[in-house]
């Protein structure tokens, strides 16, 4: 059966929380790693070039899509109507 189109007995909209915990982690980790850099993390781990830099950046560019995405699909049955 479609996620979506199953109903509940009680009459509300099913909501993948699964899927809504799994981007809220992704969307926030990412937001995190870009803005509150941990001081504690060695030299190693630290980019040491502007082309790793933009590496990073772009790999935690794509975690926070991939983030919204799964928040959209966890919360897309609030937007949807239900079929009949």
């Amino acid at each position: 059966m479609d996620e979506v189109s199953e109903k509940r007995t009680d009459g509300k909209r099913k909501i993948s929380w699964w899927k809504v915990a799994v981007g809220v982690v992704l969307v926030f980790g990412s937001i995190n790693g870009i803005f509150f850099a941990d001081p504690r993390i060695p030299e190693a781990l630290k980019t040491s070039n502007e082309s790793q830099q933009s590496g990073a950046f772009l790999a935690m560019a794509v975690l926070f899509i991939l983030g919204l995405g799964f928040l959209v699909a966890g919360l897309r049955s609030l937007w949807l109507e239900p079929k009949e």
